[in-house]
């Protein structure tokens, strides 16, 4: 994704050559966020927070039907404020150990599939679930209350689906509870990265200074563990920024702009659905922002496309890396059950989203309707011209 962020940007600059412009493309206080955000949850996880209450939920189960329950909700609402990436990445190597040590090696990829589920589901609960989550509720100042509204009905009908299939696929004999002890926390670390993160999510809310939130965490983690710093995804940071200048630079370009601008005015959630597919839901969200002011039709969609082909969400890739480096994989078998499953979710979800807001375009129905009218109208925003 880095590389290919760098290719758009440069390739974009052919037909916008770079100027003191593209200052006015990059989204510093949505950068700053992401970064204190990453540092603090990097944080909670070098403490011993995460091992600790995972091994504890994985231990009061006496069954592997309670056991996988335990490791899909711990990453279900994981990922509500430590993101789906780095929730796949913490509860992901949990499960396999556990299931493992159970002997129940035949559950792994099912497990982890609906892990990765989970995390994608989970994620869109909350602003800070996803980059283009945090994107979206930065740029368009969204309420809080107008989010939820829009995402808990995907979410529980999502969840419900992915713990029924976890509670009926997910049986088998009783297991011993685990004799491990819980991990120590390291309390000054956990305070310190804590109280990071809280002032993080003020910071997306608009409640706190993005800059007191970058200074405050810059200091709790060079005073108490300064090698946070090298845990922190730059790759990730710098892909946002490239995309920032390309999307930005695109943005520019009449054609395109006539062209998107007309999709997203016909169905904002089926368009941006299935552009994610293609180039993921972060980079999809940031590109097609520009051509849309109904951030809840573009939250839906960017959340929903996160389901599908292995790229919709990067999240995705975490689960697949860590699984194929296991000894007795099978990533074909691996790939087919989650194309299944996710191509089932990118159905359902775009279903209920569907009869929940039907997508309609000037009073007319129908995803793609032949609506008479102006083809695309919106309010202006900063360097979008008025069609």
């Amino acid at each position: 994704m880095l590389a290919a962020s760098i290719v758009l940007a440069l390739a974009s600059m052919a037909f916008s050559p770079p100027s003191m412009g593209y200052l006015d493309h990059i989204d510093v206080p949505m950068l700053c966020i992401l970064f204190c955000l990453m540092a603090s949850v990097a944080g909670m996880s070098e403490c011993g927070l995460f091992a600790a209450v995972s091994e504890r939920m994985v231990s009061s189960t006496g069954s592997v039907r309670g056991m996988c329950l335990a490791l899909v909700a711990a990453t279900f609402f994981g990922s509500m404020a430590m993101t789906n990436d780095v929730a796949l990445i913490t509860f992901v190597p949990l499960a396999m150990a556990a299931l493992i040590g159970a002997g129940r090696k035949d559950l792994i990829m099912p497990v982890l599939i609906l892990q990765t589920l989970a995390a994608n589901l989970g994620s869109m609960a909350t602003p800070v679930g996803s980059p283009q989550n945090l994107f979206i509720y930065s740029k368009y100042g969204a309420d809080i209350g107008d989010f939820l509204l829009r995402m808990l009905p995907l979410v529980l009908v999502g969840g419900v689906a992915v713990f029924a299939g976890c509670a009926f696929g997910c049986k088998g004999r009783c297991i011993s509870a685990s004799n491990k002890d819980a991990p120590e926390v390291d309390r000054r670390l956990l305070a310190a990265m804590a109280a990071a993160f809280v002032l993080g999510v003020l910071s997306v809310s608009g409640t706190v200074p993005f800059w007191l939130s970058l200074i405050v965490t810059l200091a709790a983690v060079l005073i108490v563990r300064p090698s946070i710093l090298r845990k922190v995804d730059y790759g990730l940071l710098l892909t946002f920024l490239f995309l920032f200048i390309f999307t930005g630079n695109v943005s520019s370009l009449e054609p395109v702009v006539g062209f998107l601008g007309g999709l997203m005015d016909e169905s904002p959630v089926l368009t941006t659905a299935l552009f994610s597919q293609a180039v993921s839901n972060v980079p999809a969200a940031m590109m097609l922002s520009n051509f849309t002011s109904d951030w809840e039709a573009l939250l839906a969609g960017a959340n929903i496309g996160g389901f599908g082909t292995p790229i919709a969400s990067m999240a995705s890739l975490i689960t697949f890396r860590i699984y194929a480096r296991w000894e007795s994989h099978s990533s074909k078998a691996f790939m087919a059950l989650f194309l299944l499953s996710n191509f089932a979710f990118l159905g359902m979800l775009l279903g209920v989203d569907w009869m929940l807001h039907p997508w309609r375009r000037n009073g007319c129905g129908g995803p793609f309707p032949a609506c008479s009218g102006p083809r695309w109208e919106r309010r202006p925003r900063k360097g979008i011209r008025r069609l």
